[in-house]
């Protein structure tokens, strides 16, 4: 049992009862595309569901689908993200905040000394993390680490946590089974529901004013009215669901289990359950991203993404103010100047840069050989460049076209209004004449396409001026 594990790490104490539970939150954001959703009946008015089991062929990790971020994050038990390419995830055992890069995998302690960490939650800048064994709200500055107590021993085994957008978050606590509501400015708190026997994740609805809760124990999915805390149950047999998460359209919920290696997708207007994710190791805590890919802590110490699990747009909770786009969008330029010799090499640039109110990740870019005169060296490679550091790409030839190569997964890893360079090495034929010029096109994912032109020049750099072209 996670338990036994837990304490025989050798670290005496509280011991997390019966199971502790992974803190996701995931908060369903009201967007223009839920319009359907808004259909649908209030989860709180709707009364128990018929529940149906069906079994169909699950994605397996590790697998194409679903990969390793990071294996650098402790004993995970919470994860959430913040809308620009990180996600973070609470360190049970160790009582640490870690900050993992989406793009690289690269995690970063921002903070420790928080006993028996559970949910995380993040607002901007500010991350909120609960303690399972004080029941403390903590307040942590993501830049700097300082850590305040926001609110003290607001109950007994505490933990996941969302926040409502509005200065409030939402807490579970599996010792009491009730949902508790936390002002975020005075640490006041307030009982929304009770009578959930060890409630532990926690997702949000606010189009229906609407809490989803799972329980550690018993196995059940139960819908809560923020409102007055009538409460019914979504699903049953679920086994120690340690979190949950739902889709942007508030029509799924997507639940895992520290002892079942796998993700149920359920549906949560008949109650309809589904073996989506099976091969997993201990799953503590899970969360969806914008697009729909699923993040889930992994006790067994891993932070796991299974594309595409919750469909077009799932949201993060709450989500971070957007950064207004700039005009024009993102852009892909060639570098001006470039010159080469017939029968050497050249090096054609190109700049992206990110005109967009989005982080932009990782890419596939296709290289295109001009016209005539230019080749492939042995080794087809793609290189970045960005205030002084490097990075290398391999390229493989497409398939059936000689002038192409594919650099699959070139980690762009932009911020709004950044920039990086891009470059190849290409060989250039001798029967090139001076002032003629070739070109590579730099085809970069879905951001956008340009040709990287260079002039032949010979071995003394003549003619210094060519002719201009028509």
């Amino acid at each position: 049992m996670k338990n036994a594990v837990r304490h025989s790490a050798g670290r005496a104490g509280t011991r997390r009862g019966s199971r502790l539970a992974a803190a996701v939150l995931t908060v369903a954001a009201l967007t223009s595309g839920a319009g359907a959703a808004a259909s649908l009946t209030p989860a709180w008015a709707a009364g128990p569901r018929a529940v149906a089991a069906d079994q169909a062929d699950p994605l397996h990790c590790p697998s194409a689908a679903c990969r390793r971020v990071s294996q650098d994050v402790g004993y995970p038990d919470s994860v959430t993200l913040d809308g620009k390419g990180n996600a973070y995830v609470t360190d049970y055992w160790y009582g640490r905040l870690f900050q993992v890069d989406l793009n690289s995998g690269k995690s970063t302690e921002v903070t420790d000394g928080i006993s028996y960490a559970t949910g995380v939650a993040v607002d901007g800048r500010t991350a909120y993390v609960a303690s399972h064994d004080t029941g403390n709200l903590w307040e942590v500055n993501l830049d700097t680490g300082h850590k305040d107590e926001v609110a003290t021993g607001i109950d007994s085994q505490v933990e996941n946590l969302a926040l409502d957008g509005h200065g409030s978050a939402y807490l579970t606590s599996q010792g009491s089974g009730k949902l508790w509501k936390i002002d975020l400015r005075t640490g006041a708190k307030s009982e929304v529901a009770s009578e959930v026997p060890h409630a532990d994740g926690l997702a949000l609805d606010p189009a229906r004013n609407t809490a989803y809760v799972s329980t550690d124990s018993g196995g059940k999915l139960w819908a809560v009215d923020l409102s007055t805390g009538r409460k019914y149950e979504v699903a049953t047999g679920l086994g120690r669901a340690e979190d949950v998460a739902i889709n942007a359209a508030g029509t799924k919920a997507y639940v895992v289990g520290y002892d079942s290696n796998k993700v149920v997708e359920i549906d949560l207007e008949t109650g309809r359950k589904t073996d989506v994710v099976t091969g997993l190791g201990k799953p503590d805590g899970i969360t969806l991203d914008a697009a729909g890919n699923a993040y889930i802590a992994d006790y067994d110490g891993v932070l796991w993404k299974v594309r595409n699990l919750g469909g077009s747009g799932a949201q993060p909770g709450p989500p971070a103010p957007p950064t207004p786009p700039a005009p024009g969008g993102s852009a892909v330029k060639q570098v001006d100047g470039v010159t080469a010799e017939p029968g050497d090499k050249a090096v054609p640039k190109v700049t992206v840069t990110n005109n967009t109110g989005d982080r932009i990740g990782r890419q596939d870019v296709t290289l295109t050989l001009g016209p005539g005169g230019l080749k492939w060296l042995e080794h087809h490679k793609l290189y970045t460049s960005r205030d002084g550091g490097k990075e290398e790409f391999g390229c493989d030839l497409v398939e059936d076209d000689p002038k192409q190569v594919l650099c699959k997964g070139v980690n762009l890893n932009l911020a709004p209004g950044e920039t990086v360079e891009l470059r190849t090495v290409v060989g250039t034929m001798a029967s090139l004449k001076p002032c003629e010029v070739p070109r590579v096109n730099f085809k970069v994912g879905d951001v956008g396409a340009a040709d990287a032109n260079f002039v032949m020049k010979d071995r003394e750099g003549r003619p210094e001026t060519c002719p201009e072209r028509p």
